[in-house]
């Protein structure tokens, strides 16, 4: 009697364990109208597409989630299409599913949960839909062979450790809509060689790029308060960061063993650098931070430790005009052998171009200084002294992300001939509507609500084109046609046609009267 009751309780667990309706190769429980996809008795493999719907015995039912570990440990498993109607993927979901390649997430998903993809090492490219808002914890981890990822522009939240080892990672632009980067969430994507970060993140929690040695690009964006400890610990491609003026706080070893950093900008608003915060702990290791501009009006006492001590003596500390006193007078920062007083600096774009003005006369260090006229079809640019008249549009030009200084000058007039306008002067939305700003290496319309402080800006006529190519002193990729001649076969040429440059592409003729672009 006793056997055929523990006959019948194992029997009864085994059905409620597996109560769930098989439905076209995969397994399904329901609750309301709604479906979720639950793991299999034996293992899914090869391509599962996941629908938005079922309809077993006549009902049908939404298929709202994939639960916990529906797909757990599923080596064979391939491909995974999720259907429309999904909603969330639970924690879990994929976990080492080693042999999936391919998986497209339905855009209806709001969460994606934790371990959700963990030790997926053969996924490649995942893109995240604008639908979901939070990537849990771990959801990524160990996916060494990921090497595209697209974040969507309502995730808000990126949990801890979420692409922790993803060493295939070449580059991820954060969008706006996080605020928050949690602990260790992209720590050891050794393949990482450039992050944007979005103007929305607020912190950057510890170890969230710690070990990312193939960083070579970092920006941060303009609401970033808080730099955690060991926040881009040894990232050793670095060779300069710039520390936007909304960070108050900077970590302990936040930037520590990012052992090529030249340069190094410390945003105004700064109050706290923690110990070892730009050190490096080897001391076979030497330094290669020379420049440090600290644009910190009130000096506060740092740590000894914050610079490695050879950086004391060999770098140049800059420091805002009429502060040089405050931080002679300021532990740690009186260590510095040489301290300079600058009016500010520039950041060349990643074309080595910037527009530039200022509120009162400076002298330029570390780029050309260009004025220029709009001819209709380029902007024409002519190389000037290196100083800068105060309310003066200019156009810097040099090294790629080269930081440019600017000294105090005085006593300069004004440029002649110079149709870029200062930013620090202009007010009313009519001229921002037709303004022209520096985009990479051109002009273009400008699209935002508000120009930057300290920036140019090129008055738009509208007989212009759109997109307007700069060209310095003359020297143009623009031939000059002398006499008729044959558009030769393969050739690519680019001519002007209702104020756009558009490629020619039929062979002919041109007049002697007009020109060509290569």
């Amino acid at each position: 009697m006793k056997r055929l009751l523990t006959l019948s309780t194992f029997l009864l667990l085994s059905a409620m364990t597996f109560a769930s309706t098989l439905i076209d190769g995969i397994y399904y429980e329901f609750s309301g109208t709604e479906a979720t996809v639950v793991s299999a008795i034996n293992k899914y493999s090869g391509t599962v597409n996941i629908p938005e719907s079922v309809t077993p015995g006549g009902t049908t039912y939404s298929v709202t989630s994939i639960g916990y570990r529906a797909f757990y440990e599923c080596p064979g498993l391939r491909s995974v299409t999720i259907g429309n109607n999904v909603k969330s993927i639970g924690q879990e979901a994929f976990w080492c599913c080693s042999g999936l390649t391919s998986v497209t997430i339905g855009n209806s998903v709001t969460n994606i949960g934790s371990y959700a993809f963990t030790g997926c090492s053969g996924l490649t490219s995942v893109t995240i839909p604008n639908s979901v808002t939070s990537i849990g914890f771990e959801a990524f981890y160990n996916c060494s062979g990921l090497t595209s990822i697209t974040i969507g522009n309502s995730v808000t939240s990126i949990e801890g450790y979420a692409f922790y080892g993803c060493s295939g990672l070449s580059s991820v632009t954060i969008p706006n809509s996080v605020t928050y980067i949690n602990g260790s969430a992209f720590r050891y994507c050794s393949g990482l060689t450039s992050v944007t970060i979005g103007n929305s993140v607020k912190y950057i929690d510890a170890y969230a790029f710690d070990g990312c040695s193939g960083l070579t690009s970092v920006t941060i964006g303009n609401s970033v308060t808080s730099i955690g400890n060991n926040a881009f610990y040894g990232c050793s491609g670095l060779t300069s960061i710039t520390i936007p003026n909304s960070v108050t706080s900077i970590g302990q070893s936040a930037f520590s063993n990012c052992t090529r950093l030249k340069s190094l900008i410390i945003g105004s608003n700064v109050t706290s650098i923690g110990s070892s915060a730009f050190s490096t702990y080897s001391t076979s290791i030497s330094s290669s931070l020379n420049k440090i501009y600290s644009l910190i009006e009130n000096p506060f006492t740092i740590y000894s430790s914050s610079f490695k001590s050879e950086i004391y003596t060999k770098a140049t500390l800059y420091v805002p005009i009429g502060t040089k006193d405050k931080y002679r007078k300021t532990s740690y920062w009186s260590s510095f052998s040489t301290i300079v007083e600058i009016v500010g600096v520039v950041t060349l774009n990643s074309e080595g171009y910037a527009t530039f003005s200022n509120a009162s006369d400076v002298e330029v260090d570390g780029a050309e200084v260009y004025t220029a006229t709009n001819n209709g079809n380029y902007i024409q640019c002519t190389k000037v002294e290196q100083t800068v008249p105060a309310y003066n549009g200019v156009i810097l030009k040099g090294e790629p992300n080269a930081i440019v200084t600017l000294f105090p000058s005085s006593g300069l007039s004004d440029y002649t001939n110079n149709e870029l306008k200062a930013t620090t002067t202009v007010d009313g939305l009519a001229e921002k509507e037709t303004a022209l700003v520096l985009s990479g290496k051109k002009f273009v319309n400008y699209t935002g609500t508000a120009f930057v402080a300290d920036k140019a800006y090129m008055p738009y006529d509208g007989n212009s084109a759109n997109a307007i190519e700069i060209v310095f002193d003359g020297a143009t990729s623009i031939d000059g046609i002398a006499s008729e001649k044959d558009l030769l076969d393969g050739a690519v040429i680019k001519t002007i046609e209702d104020g756009k440059l558009v490629i020619k592409t039929a062979n002919g003729k041109y007049s002697s009267v007009g020109a060509k672009m290569k």
